[in-house]
């Protein structure tokens, strides 16, 4: 469900309005101009969550003692037009940073645990649920991937598979291939089939 409305927020209405209902603010195109139009995020099913949590084990399990990255479920990323105007808010099943950007971040922003976090993740997962057309998901992988973010990682856990992209490339895998972190996340790699539950 698509709402418009002028082109950005306040943080403290967008605080407010995301933990109501969360959605995603995105530039439209307008008769009258660029418009703001929030796109309202849909619960997820069960299914949805076991490949979220799966994902998360093999994650943690990855350098458990000495991570190189934080990663955080369902948070939205957002963009500022000021420090207290959002223009933008893009919402990943899952998003991933490397550890030395991160701590910039936080020593560069003080409040950071007071707003949403104003910082494009490395790597971005999505998880197609039921009601998402596939043509509405490629458009959220072009959002990231003109975002900055280095790798996004899309599952569609209906047939089993797992789509990655980055700037340069796409690769589809199936479930008796392996799922890799590239660049972002070095020496990680799982099987397919694993995170589907199927070993």
């Amino acid at each position: 469900m698509a709402v418009e409305a002028p082109m950005g927020v306040p943080l403290d209405e967008f605080i407010r309005s995301y933990d109501e209902a969360p959605f995603e603010l995105i530039a439209a195109l307008h008769p009258e101009g660029i418009v703001g139009e929030r796109i309202l995020l849909v619960p997820p099913v069960a299914e949805h969550g076991e490949v979220i949590r799966l994902l998360s084990l093999a994650i943690i399990l990855h350098k458990f003692d000495s991570p190189d990255f934080v990663f955080y479920l369902q948070m939205p990323y957002v963009f500022e037009d000021s420090p207290q105007w959002i223009k933008a808010v893009r919402s990943p099943d899952l998003m991933i940073y490397d550890i030395t950007r991160f701590q910039v971040y936080q020593a560069e922003t003080p409040d950071w645990k007071a707003k949403p976090f104003v910082l494009v993740p490395d790597l971005c997962v999505e998880v197609i649920s039921a009601n998402d057309s596939y043509m509405d998901v490629a458009d959220k992988v072009a959002r990231y991937l003109s975002d900055g973010v280095r790798l996004v990682w899309v599952f569609n856990p209906r047939q089993k598979t797992v789509d990655t992209h980055t700037q340069e490339s796409v690769a589809h895998l199936k479930e008796n291939d392996s799922l890799d972190g590239g660049d972002v996340l070095p020496e990680f790699t799982v099987s397919v089939a694993a995170l589907y539950g199927q070993q």
